[in-house]
């Protein structure tokens, strides 16, 4: 819920042994480099005493375990070396002041800068008032021990001022970025870090249930209803988002896994919509699996319940869009591509225009679905969809006299980057002798050239047509540093799972009835408060790297000037 740079620094906080082990290099660089800023004058005049070595060896490794210990209290999810992360960033850029100070014998001025950035981090860790507490009261306990060993009262006032004003100073800058709204950021990203650091997501999806809204869900279902199983299309208006188990970002698997204990394969697509949409609390999206997997079951009982006609699925072309169309009588399901400008999230207004023009063109309903296939910039302008919506309505295509339809499923044999879930999935369409194929993919967009490579498979293999969809799926977002999520991107194993998982479904090609299920639900989602939060958050996050910017080189001239002053006026 923060912008890019902070969320790289939560990260870095988290991540697991396996993949921060080069950050014990800055543990072990770190201590050494403290001991040398303040025994270089000592090194370079040849005068090194022992003894005061040994002193500034122990006030420092006092000063590191107090804040350890500290930390460690006051944020028991969190481990010693994530809090060893976290000082790490506190103490940093009080390095250069430590080189500065020590030729004048005034050590363990590198703890005086833990309120710069001390009290945006701890009150994220460990809330307000904690945060505040901390980073006020840590830093002028280290400095009471480094008094013991100062010559001059005057420097050990110096010490209790500098803190009090870097304090004072960080304070009043945390007090001026709540201008930006009614919204309590920080106490939202204290929940989202904590959920960040132990999985459990109670307190940072109660915030977002009380900041949401109430919303009318959809759930417009194609089911292939054959003698021993059934092959469900799922559309809901549901964002899968936001990231790993939070709101509505496992609900597909939670819903395929409800399906298949009915027998049905579940191809659960991505509709018009975004985050707005995203389910306000896991729970939520558990017992709508549980509702619509219920009702599809008891649907596939009914025989000849909603029996519809399918139609020769085609394609259309509008300006740089197109739409794989399947039709009944009733409804029409609309896969969305834009492969030549990419794109995300369609807006979810394109849905509800979509209903109005179709029933213009005799349809009762019409389900929008975000192939997902190409990463692009979004477009937010419905005007720029309507010329495809009206020409894949207007279009009509023959009735399939004899209708197969097939499903293969395939592991992916290695990781393949952007690919959330190492499985491919494809849906094979018999209509009239010509075959049609839907390739599934468990990721978050796909970069340029693999929506066209995976075509190129299907229709090697006899298909007439194919489309690529991704499930947007954000389980794996949020675990990188350079970026939120990674898109898919081609490889031979997934090439070759892809013409597996094809291959099984011609093999799996069975007689099918058509059936519609459209399903209703009232259910809390994020809202429109979500990108009011997530702009907020972008504001903050460039307001403290202003700050940042101008506060620590500022505090490096000025304490360059006081240490001057002290050697011509003091020492």
């Amino acid at each position: 819920m923060l912008d890019g740079i902070t969320l790289r620094y939560y990260r870095m906080l988290r991540i697991p042994v396996a993949i921060s082990r080069k950050y014990h290099i800055l543990y072990l660089t770190l201590f050494p480099l403290i001991i040398i800023a303040d025994t270089y004058p000592a090194i370079i005049s040849h005068n090194i005493e022992l003894v005061e070595l040994a002193e500034l060896t122990l006030l420092h490794i006092a000063s590191i375990a107090l804040l350890l210990l500290s930390l460690k209290v006051s944020i028991r999810y969190m481990k010693f070396r994530q809090i060893a992360n976290t000082i790490l960033f506190l103490v940093a850029p009080g390095v250069p002041l430590e080189f500065i100070s020590s030729p004048l014998k005034v050590y363990g001025i590198i703890y005086v800068v833990i309120p710069v950035i001390g009290i945006i981090a701890l009150i994220n860790l460990v809330g307000f008032h904690r945060g505040i507490a901390y980073t006020i009261t840590l830093p002028f306990l280290i400095q009471i021990l480094f008094a013991l060993k100062d010559s001059l009262q005057f420097i050990t006032i110096l010490r209790f001022v500098v803190v009090a004003l870097l304090f004072l100073l960080s304070y009043s800058f945390i007090n001026s970025i709540n201008k930006y709204t009614d919204i309590n950021v920080f106490e939202i990203s204290n929940a989202w870090v904590k959920f960040m650091f132990t999985g459990n997501n109670a307190e940072f999806e109660e915030m977002l249930d009380k900041m949401g809204e109430e919303h009318d869900l959809s759930i417009k279902i194609l089911l292939f209803d054959r003698e021993r199983d059934g092959i469900a299309l799922v559309a809901p208006t549901i964002h899968f988002g936001p990231y790993r188990m939070l709101g509505s970002t496992y609900f597909p698997y939670t819903l395929e896994n409800a399906l298949k204990a009915h027998s049905i394969k579940a191809f659960v697509l991505h509709g018009a919509g975004s985050h707005e949409l995203n389910l306000a609390k896991k729970v939520y999206g558990d017992y709508l699996a549980k509702e619509i997997s219920q009702k599809l079951a008891e649907a596939r009982l009914h025989i000849n319940s909603n029996s519809e006609q399918l139609y020769e699925p085609f394609r259309v072309f509008s300006s740089l869009r197109e739409a794989l169309c399947l039709y009944t009588e009733s409804s029409a399901f609309l896969i969305i591509s834009s492969p030549v400008m990419g794109g995300d999230d369609l807006p979810y207004e394109l849905q509800l225009e979509a209903e109005k023009i179709a029933g213009i063109y005799g349809f009762k309903d019409v389900a929008i679905i975000d192939a997902h296939n190409v990463e692009g910039k979004r477009e937010l302008q419905i005007h720029s969809f309507e010329p495809l919506i009206k020409a894949a309505l207007s279009e009509r295509s023959s009735v399939c006299r004899e209708l197969k339809v097939g499903y293969g499923e395939e592991d992916v044999a290695e990781s393949v980057k952007g690919v959330c879930t190492r499985k491919v999935k494809a849906l094979a369409i018999e209509c009239n002798k010509s075959l049609y194929a839907l390739i599934y993919l468990y990721g978050n967009n796909a970069r340029p050239g693999v929506r066209d490579t995976l075509r190129k498979i299907a229709l090697m293999r006899g298909f007439r047509d194919a489309e690529l969809v991704t499930l947007d799926d954000h389980t794996c977002a949020g675990i990188v540093f350079d970026m939120p999520y990674y898109t898919i991107e081609l490889s031979d194993a997934l090439a070759k799972s892809v013409d597996r998982a094809l291959a099984k479904s011609l093999h799996d090609l069975r007689p099918a009835k058509v059936k519609i299920q459209h399903y209703k639900f009232n259910v809390r989602v994020a809202g429109s408060k979500i990108f009011k939060l997530l702009e907020i958050a972008t504001e903050i996050g460039s307001a403290i790297l202003r700050y940042l910017k101008i506060v620590i080189p500022m505090l490096y001239i000025s304490w360059v000037a006081i240490t001057i002053l002290i050697k011509v006026f003091v020492l």
